[in-house]
């Protein structure tokens, strides 16, 4: 995590007895941008996904993951992306030497094929996510954006981490059948990734609302009762959005259009499909059940969409970053499922139950 030692002006006094030779206010330092060690064989990657950084992160280059250990060695970094399939070093031995040597360093996973034994691998020696090859700028700059202010267990959050695994593994099963219903809907392959799986409270929602999403959302909302109620909200931007329907429907419609009906109706049915993965795990896993109503699409600027979050009832988010991945397109959105204290307590006996 990012450390500011100089927050606020720092101001040099004179001798007691010589008041009036105080000095002037020292100007207020920048605050250090973020820095990023990418380590790949690739110089061509490595080229690639500086560009898609940008000058927002101080940035440095590693090829293959025995340069990288050096150049950690030798300084401090917030965040590493490394490839998976490098010599000498696989990419899965960098981040065990990683997490071991520098544990709070956080670590994303670029890959072009990313299996699903790989990456249950790869999140047990501590990955935080996954970005898929080739580079999608926009994505890959939101899960790191994601990722320097990702906590395992949020500051101040009292769910313990033994609940938030049990959440991750049964959403982890979910996403897969999410990806085989759409797969099958489109009779297209469709890969689902999740970056982010928190649990976060009430009072951190505008917060990561706002660190994912700027300017209009389309808002895919679905109401659950039963064991427990709540409900849930997809996130995506109208681009996003826009990109997915097209990918969906083999489109090329101009993706920096509106939102028609038919393609908000398109996007409820999706956000349908991962909400009934998702909370249909939950109840399967824990053995209670969820009656799911009709899901409706609106779209709306990201400060309406906070606002209408203040007027619903909740304690605690789940948040599940999701990053939907067709051929040539990797689409991102965020699902969050509201819950109150007492359902949220009426979850957690079952995990107790279970786990």
């Amino acid at each position: 995590m990012l450390c500011n030692e100089n927050e606020g002006a720092v101001w040099q006094m004179g001798t007691p007895t010589q008041p009036q030779e105080r000095e002037a206010p020292a100007t207020e330092r920048p605050q250090a941008k973020p820095r990023v060690l990418l380590v790949d064989d690739s110089q061509f990657s490595l080229s690639q996904a500086r560009k898609a950084l940008g000058p927002e992160y101080e940035i440095d280059e590693a090829q293959g993951g025995g340069e990288g250990l050096k150049r950690m060695e030798q300084a401090r970094y917030d965040v590493v992306i490394t490839d998976l399939l490098m010599p000498h070093i696989s990419g899965l031995a960098f981040l065990g030497h990683v997490k071991t040597r520098f544990p709070k360093t956080k670590v994303i996973i670029s890959s072009a094929d990313i299996q699903d034994t790989t990456a249950a691998k790869a999140r047990s020696l501590g990955a935080l996510a996954f970005v898929s090859k080739p580079v999608n700028a926009e994505e890959l700059r939101r899960v790191l954006r994601l990722a320097m202010v990702c906590n395992d267990v949020p500051e101040g959050f009292t769910l313990s981490p033994r609940y938030a695994d049990a959440f991750k593994e049964i959403f982890n099963i979910g996403i897969g059948r999410a990806a085989n219903a759409l797969s099958k809907l489109v009779y297209e392959k469709v890969k689902l990734s999740v970056p982010r799986l928190d649990v976060i409270p009430r009072d951190q929602l505008h917060t990561a609302i706002l660190e994912s999403f700027q300017d209009e959302l389309a808002v895919i909302r679905q109401d659950f009762k039963g064991s427990a109620k709540g409900i849930a909200f997809l996130l995506m931007s109208k681009e996003s959005g826009l990109r997915l329907v097209n990918a969906l429907v083999s489109s090329e419609t101009n993706e920096a259009g509106a939102l028609e009906p038919m393609d908000q109706e398109l996007l409820s049915e999706i956000g349908n499909i991962l909400i009934n993965a998702l909370v249909g795990s939950m109840a399967n896993t824990l053995g209670i059940s969820f009656d799911l109503e009709q899901p409706n699409c609106n779209v709306g600027d990201v400060t309406g969409v906070c606002g209408a979050f203040d007027k619903e009832v909740g304690d605690h988010v789940l948040l599940v970053e999701t990053l939907f991945l067709l051929p040539g397109r990797h689409i991102g959105g965020t699902l969050f499922i509201m819950m109150t204290s007492a359902e949220m307590e009426n979850v957690l006996k079952e995990i107790d139950r279970i786990y």
